[in-house]
């Protein structure tokens, strides 16, 4: 028997803490999607349907569901690739600053994301006049 001798529980530790599958989810030419950017594409389409059934039921006005998007969606990229650059190489991009732009190199961190998009909600609920708990 291959596993006889395994701890069950130090073999689920392994298995979450060493993930060495390729990142890449399948590619097309020149052009190759990831793992992190599925699930980035797949968040937003959850959080616009749910947000829009959310709206729906409060009775918010929806046009303001659109701009809130708008705001959530580029306050997560700049909050993901700035989180990036901030938490990982900072002295790398203060030295190359043209770089920073360079997002086909990868460099998106989800922490940064997540601060990204909490400035982003700030910013609209000031601009739309709305609790910022709402």
């Amino acid at each position: 028997m291959l596993f006889r001798n395994v701890n069950p529980l130090k073999a689920l530790f392994f298995m979450i803490l060493i993930n060495d599958f390729d990142p890449i989810l399948f590619a097309a030419g020149p052009l190759e999607v990831r793992w992190y950017g599925l699930c980035f594409a797949l968040g937003l389409g959850f959080y616009y349907w749910y947000t829009t059934w959310l709206f729906k039921r409060e009775k918010h006005p929806i046009e303001h569901l659109d701009s809130l998007v708008v705001y959530l969606f580029v306050g997560m990229l700049l909050g993901a690739r700035f989180g990036h650059i901030a938490f990982y190489n900072l002295g790398y991009y203060l030295n190359n600053p043209i770089d920073v732009l360079k997002v086909w190199e990868g460099g998106l961190a989800s922490h940064g994301a997540a601060i990204g998009l909490v400035v982003a909600y700030y910013v609209w609920a000031k601009v739309h006049e709305m609790a910022f708990s709402k």
